[in-house]
């Protein structure tokens, strides 16, 4: 993102359309309902696709705009997070403006930090101290903080029409402002700071009185406690916090240099797209992917689907090879059985276990897709800054603690592995259910065991089976930097929670029976 970009916005060049007439087919009534009045080529454009950000203002309609390009007082963004910062000014002049209020919060924003207390042993120089939050002592500006939101911005586009063609350049980001309270961030911590000072003088002025020392030996960290602490949400948190805020102008878009790089909208190239494919084909032109089969920034991630209509698009693999057709049914599902795979391809039993062993792992006779193909390439997450990597590991946990019949928690993920909240849910809805029975809180696998294809399957299957499995766990437990006393405690988790569902399911046996 360059320095001088978040403000801007593209305006449309001067505009040379020359469109071409073409003939129309009519109706046998002698009228066509939607004629082709003109066709013009539809030219793709990659230079300015990785600056292109658009800012969304969620709170406000289109037609009462919060504020113009020449109102920001100071704007800074993070480059690396994607994240904006815009201070814009109030009207303070305005008879619906309660100056009174405003004073007030500009006093508690504003009040002095407690000049530190002389330590002889102290470097000479001290820290300076943070001035004003508001330089004329009445709250005059609000702060509009934006970070980036779950889109798929690579769907959209900027386009302009400039001789006879529409050109598209393909966005790399969308913002959505939203007011940020920082002031009260701030008094906040004007505030506490006041009180300590003032609670550590009291201290110091009481006369020493004796005291009991009591001595306190830290804990010796391991290895896992020490790999935990760095993936917790406080840790990447103030990884992220690290990044420091580089300042920005915020330019109108009649500037020259916005003018100028409008120019930059139209496309050097002169092959138009051909309009006879699929919608598919066509956003992967739209992000410019040189791999067919790949959907890049934009592909999606798959939500569950109900169960009737996992499959609803089958007719659509028909056309493809085998080995492309399974695995985009695996990836729209997630989890199947292998019955479901044999009624759409018939006679191909061995082609395609052979096939689903290359994609999918085995958990409990279903067959579910590699965490590689629902997280593919450098897409992160829709709903924080995490990177396909550490979504992926999740996603891969999660899958070994159903392998083991583990009712999986969301704190699983977001302990073990260093994600969100949002992002532990959104991988645990896309294989597993949600269950509360009785003392039994958790997700499981959202399709039960498959008892006939385990049993059909030979013991040599089975072993090799096993070996993949062996494999996959110590290279996830490697990875995620766990001892191995913690798989003994997921098996003992699995086994209560086993215990727990099957004293629940007698109960309610027992109870149907007397009634």
């Amino acid at each position: 993102m360059a320095e001088s970009e978040p403000g801007k916005e593209a305006v449309a060049p001067t505009v040379d359309v020359k469109p071409q007439i073409v003939n129309v087919s009519v109706t046998e009534t002698g009228q066509d309902d939607d004629p082709i009045v003109a066709e013009i080529p539809i030219l793709m454009n990659a230079k300015l696709r990785d600056q292109l950000f658009l800012f969304q203002y969620p709170l406000r309609p289109r037609n009462k705009p919060l504020f113009s390009e020449y109102d920001v007082v100071e704007a800074r963004v993070r480059k690396q997070q994607q994240a904006v910062e815009l201070k814009v000014p109030l009207e303070t002049t305005s008879p619906h403006f309660d100056v009174i209020q405003a004073e007030i919060l500009a006093e508690q924003a504003n009040r002095p930090y407690p000049a530190p207390r002389a330590n002889p042993n102290a470097p000479s120089s001290a820290p300076e101290l943070p001035g004003k939050t508001f330089e004329r002592d009445i709250m005059d500006y609000y702060t509009l903080r934006a970070a980036p939101a779950p889109e798929k911005p690579r769907q959209y586009a900027v386009g302009v029409i400039s001789q006879g063609a529409l050109h598209l350049t393909s966005l790399n980001g969308v913002l959505k402002l939203k007011p940020h309270f920082n002031h009260l961030d701030e008094s906040d911590r004007r505030a506490k700071a006041e009180k300590e000072s003032a609670a550590a003088e009291a201290i110091q002025e009481k006369e020493p009185t004796r005291t009991t020392v009591t001595t306190r030996f830290k804990r010796a960290e391991t290895a896992h406690s020490i790999a935990a602490h760095e993936r917790s949400y406080a840790n990447l948190k103030a990884k992220l916090d690290q990044e420091p805020w580089v300042d920005v102008q915020m330019s109108h878009k009649q500037n020259p240099k916005c003018l100028a790089m409008v120019e930059d909208l139209v496309s050097d190239n002169t092959t138009p797209i051909e309009m006879d494919i699929t919608a598919s084909a066509y956003l992967n032109m739209l992000t410019l992917d040189t791999k067919p089969e790949s959907h890049g920034h934009f592909q999606t991630q798959i939500r569950p689907i109900h169960p009737a209509k996992q499959l609803s698009g089958k007719y659509q693999y028909k056309e493809k090879p085998l080995e492309q057709a399974v695995l985009a049914m695996l990836k729209q599902a997630q989890v199947l059985r292998f019955a479901d795979l044999t009624r759409h391809f018939p006679g191909h039993d061995a082609q395609l276990i052979s096939v689903c062993e290359n994609c999918a792992h085995l958990i409990m006779g279903n067959w579910v897709v590699r965490s590689q193909y629902v997280f593919p390439g450098k897409q992160g997450s829709f709903f924080s800054s995490a990177p396909q990597r550490r979504l992926a590991l999740a996603r891969d946990y999660a899958l070994w603690l159903l392998e083991l019949g583990v009712p999986v928690e969301r704190r699983d993920l977001i302990e073990q592995c260093g994600v969100t909240g949002d992002d532990a849910g959104f991988i645990l809805e896309g294989v597993a259910v949600s269950v509360h029975v009785g003392l039994v809180n958790g997700w499981f696998l959202k399709q039960p065991v498959d008892r006939a294809f385990l049993d059909s399957q030979t013991d040599q299957a089975k072993q090799a089976h096993q070996r993949r499995w062996q494999q996959f766990e110590q290279s996830l437990m490697s990875e995620l930097k766990l001892p191995a006393e913690h798989r003994e405690e997921l098996v003992e988790r699995a086994r209560e929670g086993q215990l727990g569902l099957a004293k629940v399911h007698g109960e309610q046996t027992a109870l149907k029976q007397e009634q």
